[in-house]
Order: structure tokens, then C-alpha cells, then sequence
């Protein structure tokens, strides 16, 4: 009977035959051709998902990314199976199909590459014809700079059409909210019953147009230490007298805590967009705390389920603080495309007149200005010894002092070793005992969603049941496997194991476990909230005693008793980053400010001065840098800035030539980043 085809082996035996040198290819050849058609294909789809997997990653955190980001990042995924040209393919794939946007490309002149002044081609022309050549001499001018290597191609930015989306959906939401409601008060009636109230005069005009507005959503755009939250309490009253709720939500627990113990029913931002039911309607306020710091995604959700209900809404927050952890800035854009925006710019918190003006420049801008008034001012080169001086000094204050001083970093490093140092100088090393603690790993949602990213000995949390795998939400995991075949194994506190894929169970939140000694008289945080023990991140105590079954945890307001059977959610509290001092308030700040760091910023600069009511302190490893350090401003970009253009200069988009398979990538609905604000 007559061989099938791929019958023989490979062909070998019929490698001769006439009708094979008649079509001049062997069976030989062809499966070869096939085989290497089938390995490209093969190499296309994981560099595809290579790419995929690093646009997840780095659009967490931020609207615009680099190519060498990108490059960088889908290369390490897909390690030993794409090289750098596949990962490149991939990337042109996926901006010609519209998936990925790509920046129009820009080119700087070689001789300045220095400079942020990156023009387009037609910017390059422009400038020429400026000068005096026609439009015709001035794009072939262009060309042969380019070719000549006088005109460098600037790398490569990108973002996709889901982040351009949204940003787009937020604004034409505030947009659609003008004039859409009926004032609570008018103007004339608010001011009237504000006029013999305890606020101030900025506080009772920004009270006054929150009533007073026709709009659904208006923004407050207030500075540190104004008394926001006071001015939004007498808001709620008068609201509440003309038959209206106001709410609040806030991004993180301390945050929402503050907000309880001002008379406001108060949640987080992620328990609201994720409860069936909001209890919003026509007659409701909807107070978002902290604005500045909402991400783009979660600003949406909360602007729309808004919408739906038909509930105003006020944006409270501060633009030149801190900025978001998770990609975009819509305060900040929807201030910049007209929203109405109340100021509440009277700083009330500082006592001393000097720092009060410093906390002012600092709110506006001149950090320069600001730093020059700070007159408690330490150099001393070298971190150890720096931060040696910083505990001395702490440790020379008297004890009531030391619990009105916040001392703040930029860094992790700094802000632990201040602790321990702290601790060995109040003599606690070796009188507590020592229990697990959980510090939670910085890790991204596309991360999470593979084996590879867990170290065997991490725990991990579930966010929601997963009851037909055994996994129940916020008990504690170890894993003991992290794969093959994207498998993770973890095991319960019994010995009990699961496995499972990450790809699909995937609302983790994962720690790394430390040994930690705690002691009665240390000063100690949580770093997790607990509904059910009414403890929020952020919250402080002073430990009261330490046993094996609880440890004793009391502060001026209660007293609370934390299970030490399971590793515990808290870590030494002496020092902080800045980042999780912001919304804190203390009589003496002692700010560890490293003019080499990239966390040495005009915000964070702004933050740490202005967390102090008396006194701040810097204490620096070089006076003479750290102006400049101090200046430089904390870069987060949203995807509109690439349609607007590269500062400002208007360069847009390198769209696809064809859109019509361009599409708006699918929302996943993430659980909140694993950042810890407060570490």
C-alpha cells in the first residue's frame, strides 16, 4: 500500500527520488520548514504574552511607560524562551493592532541630548522655518539631520487605549456634572448661618460653595494644615439640616478612622466600589478624602457609581502632596480641565510664624524658599552616623516630648534602622518576646497572577474565599512550592497543603514573615486593617505587656488585646516614611533628608515640614545639594499627556494605520495594590 505522508522517517528513504529533485524539495525540507514555522509561532505567542504580561505590570503603577521598561521587563518574564528582537516584534504587534499606543517619535539634538527639549519632526521643521527656510528646506533639513546623526531619536514612550479611556471617561463625567444639581443652599443663605461659626474666612467661603454649587462634583483644593476636615463638618451640618446625607470614603483605614471620629459615616474606597449595595441616591454627599492620592482606575468607579445614583460629589484633597501608588492623576487633571475648585489655602496648624511661612512656600512650590527658613539644620555625611544623631537627639527630649515627635524618612532603610536604634537606646532589646510579623511585599497585580514571583517561605492572604480550593479569606498561607506549570503550594497553620494557580485565584495579598521582638513600652503600628477588632492601618499604640497567647496594646483612646497565636500585622512605629506620615499631625518633626535619594522630592519635602505644628528638623548628609534635591517635583503622568504631547509641546499619539482592530483592553478588577503605605 502506498506510504501515508510522514509514514517514513523524515523522508530519508525517498531522499533520491526524481520527484523530488523534479520540485526541488525533500520531505526533509519540508517538515524542517514546518518545524521552524511552528518554533516562530511558537516564539511569537510567548513573546506576545511576554509583552502582555509587562503592560499589565508596569500600567499598575504608571499611565506611561518607557520602551526600555517594557523590553526590560517582558525579556525577565519570558527568560530562556524570547530573546530582546522577539520581545521588539512583539511590541511592534501590538501597537500596530492598537493595543499599545505609541508616542509620536520625538528626536533631541545630539549636542544638547541633556535637555527635555525633544521635538517631533514637523516641531524640528517648524523651528527651521522660523528662521527663514521654506517648509520644503526645512523637512529635508529635518531628514538629513536625522540621517546624520545631528537629530537623536528621543526613546520611545507608551500607553494603551483602556488608560486613555478612562482618564477620558473621568473627565466627561465631571463635565456632564455641570449644572446638573440644584444647590443645596444658596449662596446668600450659607453664607448667613456660616457668618457666626468658628471658621475662618477661607473655611466659610469653601463651605459656602460646596452648598451652593449646581455642579455634581467640586473639588477642594486644600493645603496641608488648612482644617479641611473641620470645614467639611460644618458643610454636613447644613447639608444635613436641608435633608441631605454626606458620606465619606477615603483611600486607606487611618485615613477613614479620622474621618468616624469626626461624626462621618466613612468607609474605604475599596470597600465602597466593591459593595452590592451604596446606599446613594439624589440626596447624598459623597466625601472623597485625599484625593490627590486616588488612582485613575478607582477615581472612575467612584465618579460613576456616583453617576448612577445621582449623588454629588466633593473631592477633598492637595495636589502638591504625595501622589497616587497605582497609575494616573485625575485630581490633578480635572482641576487642570475646569472642574470647580474651591482653595482652602489658610494655614492654621503651625504655631511658629517661620515654619509657618516655610509650610506656605513649601504648599506653593518654593521649596528652595521654604528650606532656607528651616533653621534646625544637621549635616552629617554618612547615613549611620546620621541617623545615630537623629535617636540622640530624640533620646535627649523628655519622655512627653518624644510622643509628640514624628520622625520621618524617605527611605525604608533609614526608617528601620531609626527603630532599631530607637530600641536599643530605650534598653527594650531583649526584654519582650519574639513573635512573626508579616511585612507586606511590593508586589503588582500581574506579578501576583504567576508562581514564579512567590519566594518559598512568603504567606499569603486571601482577599475573598475560595472555598472549592480551601482557601479562606485572611488566613495565613506559608507557600512551600512555587511551581512548575504556574502551580503554587501553600500550607495552612495545620500542615495542610493546597495547590493552585495564581493565574486563576488570584486576590492575594503576600508577606514576607519576620522575626520580630516586641516589648511592653514599645511603640508599635498596625500595618492591616481588621474590621472586626476596629484597627485600621496606621493605627499607633504603645505596647502595655507581652505574652504567648496576646499582647496588650493601649493608646490615649482604648486599650486592645492582639491574638499572638498567627503572625501578627504590626511593626515598630519611632519612625515612619513620609509617605505614610501624610494626614499625621505632631508638635516636632525630625526629617531624615538624604539629598541622594530619588524619595528626597519638592512633595515629599512639603509633607514632612508640614506634618510638624512647632518645630522641624532636618537633618541632611549634604546642606549645599539638598536645594536642588528638595526642587525637583515627583513625575506621574497620565495617558492624556501623550495626546497633549511631551511638556506641553503637543507631539500626540503615533496611532495605527489601520484602528480596526484597536480596542480598549479589558478593566480587571484588581484588589488594591500590595504597597504598604505605611512601612
Amino acid at each position: 500500500p502506498q506510504a501515508r505522508p510522514g509514514e517514513h522517517d523524515a523522508g530519508i528513504e525517498d531522499a533520491g527520488r526524481p520527484d523530488h529533485q523534479a520540485t526541488g524539495s525533500s520531505p526533509v525540507r519540508q517538515v524542517g520548514a514546518e518545524a521552524e514555522q511552528l518554533r516562530a509561532m511558537a516564539t511569537a505567542r510567548a513573546a506576545d504574552k511576554a509583552v502582555r504580561h509587562a503592560v499589565h505590570h508596569l500600567t499598575e503603577r504608571q499611565a506611561i511607560v518607557r520602551e526600555t521598561e517594557l523590553l526590560d521587563t517582558a525579556t525577565k518574564h519570558g527568560m530562556g524562551h524570547i530573546t530582546v528582537t522577539d520581545v521588539r516584534q512583539a511590541i511592534a504587534r501590538m501597537t500596530q493592532d492598537g493595543r499599545l499606543l505609541r508616542e509620536s517619535p520625538l528626536y533631541k539634538a545630539a549636542d544638547d541630548l541633556k535637555s527635555a527639549g525633544a521635538r517631533t519632526q514637523q516641531q524640528w521643521a517648524a523651528v527651521l522655518v522660523e528662521k527663514g527656510a521654506t517648509p520644503d528646506q526645512a523637512a529635508r533639513q529635518v531628514k538629513q539631520g536625522i540621517a546624520q546623526g545631528r537629530l537623536i531619536a528621543a526613546e520611545s514612550r507608551f500607553t494603551t487605549q483602556g488608560a486613555l479611556a478612562t482618564e477620558r471617561s473621568i473627565l466627561n463625567l465631571e463635565r456632564a456634572g455641570r449644572g446638573a444639581s440644584a444647590p443645596i443652599l444658596d449662596a446668600e443663605a450659607g453664607r448667613a448661618k456660616l457668618a457666626d461659626s468658628f471658621l475662618n474666612e477661607r473655611q466659610r467661603q469653601a463651605a459656602t460653595e460646596i452648598l451652593a454649587s449646581n455642579n455634581r462634583i467640586i473639588g477642594v483644593q486644600g493645603l496641608a494644615g488648612t482644617g479641611k476636615t473641620t470645614m467639611l463638618s460644618a458643610s454636613k451640618a447644613l447639608a444635613e439640616e436641608a435633608g441631605y446625607r454626606m458620606v465619606a470614603i477615603a483611600p486607606y483605614g487611618s485615613q477613614v478612622k479620622a474621618l468616624q471620629q469626626s461624626g462621618f459615616e466613612a468607609q474605604t474606597v475599596m470597600a465602597f466600589v466593591r459593595a452590592k449595595e451604596r446606599n446613594l441616591d439624589s440626596k447624598t454627599v459623597l466625601v472623597l478624602d485625599e484625593a490627590g492620592v486616588m488612582p485613575t482606575r478607582l477615581m472612575e468607579r467612584t465618579l460613576r457609581e456616583a453617576e448612577k445614583a445621582g449623588a454629588r460629589v466633593v473631592l477633598l484633597g492637595d495636589t502638591g502632596q504625595t501622589k497616587a501608588i497605582e497609575a494616573g492623576k485625575p485630581f490633578e487633571q480635572l482641576q487642570a480641565a475646569g472642574m470647580q475648585t474651591v482653595k482652602l489655602d489658610e494655614i492654621i496648624r503651625q504655631n511658629d510664624p517661620r515654619l509657618k511661612s516655610a509650610v506656605i512656600d513649601a504648599a506653593h512650590g518654593r521649596s528652595v524658599n521654604a528650606l532656607a527658613k528651616i533653621t534646625d539644620v544637621a549635616v552629617i555625611p554618612e547615613n549611620e552616623a546620621r541617623w545615630t544623631r537623629i535617636v540622640k537627639d530624640y533620646m535627649a527630649m523628655p519622655v512627653a516630648d518624644r510622643s509628640e515627635t514624628l520622625i520621618v524618612s524617605g527611605t525604608n532603610e533609614a526608617r528601620q534602622a531609626i527603630n532599631a536604634m530607637v530600641r536599643d537606646s530605650e534598653q527594650r532589646v531583649g526584654t519582650g518576646q519574639s513573635y512573626e510579623t508579616l511585612i507586606r511585599r511590593d508586589t503588582t497585580q500581574a506579578e501576583r497572577r504567576f508562581a514564579k514571583n512567590y519566594n518559598i517561605g512568603d504567606a499569603i492572604q486571601p482577599e475573598r474565599d475560595y472555598t472549592r480550593i480551601g482557601l479562606e479569606r485572611g488566613h495565613t498561607y506559608r507557600v512551600v512550592e512555587n511551581g512548575p506549570d504556574n502551580r503554587l503550594t501553600v500550607e495552612n497553620a495545620h500542615g495542610e497543603r493546597v495547590t493552585f494557580s495564581p493565574m486563576v485565584h488570584n486576590r492575594l495579598s503576600v508577606y514576607a514573615l519576620e522575626k520580630k521582638e516586641i516589648a511592653p513600652g514599645d511603640r508599635i503600628r498596625i500595618t492591616r486593617n481588621d474590621a472586626g477588632m476596629d484597627l485600621a492601618n496606621g493605627d499607633r499604640f504603645t505596647v502595655k505587656s507581652v505574652g504567648q497567647q496576646e499582647i496588650v496594646l493601649a493608646s490615649d483612646k482604648r486599650e486592645v488585646r492582639l491574638p499572638a497565636d498567627k503572625p501578627l500585622h504590626v511593626d515598630y512605629a519611632y519612625a515612619s516614611t513620609v509617605h505614610s506620615a501624610q494626614g499625621l499631625t505632631s508638635k516636632n518633626v525630625m526629617y531624615d533628608a538624604d539629598s541622594r535619594s530619588p524619595t528626597t522630592t519638592r512633595e515629599v519635602f512639603y509633607v514632612a515640614i508640614s506634618r510638624a505644628r512647632e518645630k522641624a528638623t532636618i537633618y541632611t548628609n549634604d546642606a549645599d545639594r539638598l536645594p536642588a534635591a528638595v526642587a525637583r517635583s515627583t513625575q506621574k503622568h497620565g495617558a492624556l499627556d501623550l495626546v497633549r504631547g511631551r511638556a506641553g509641546q503637543g507631539n500626540g499619539l503615533h496611532l495605527p494605520e489601520s484602528n480596526s482592530h484597536a480596542h480598549a483592553p479589558r478593566q480587571v478588577d484588581r484588589p488594591v495594590p500590595t504597597h504598604d503605605r505605611t512601612r
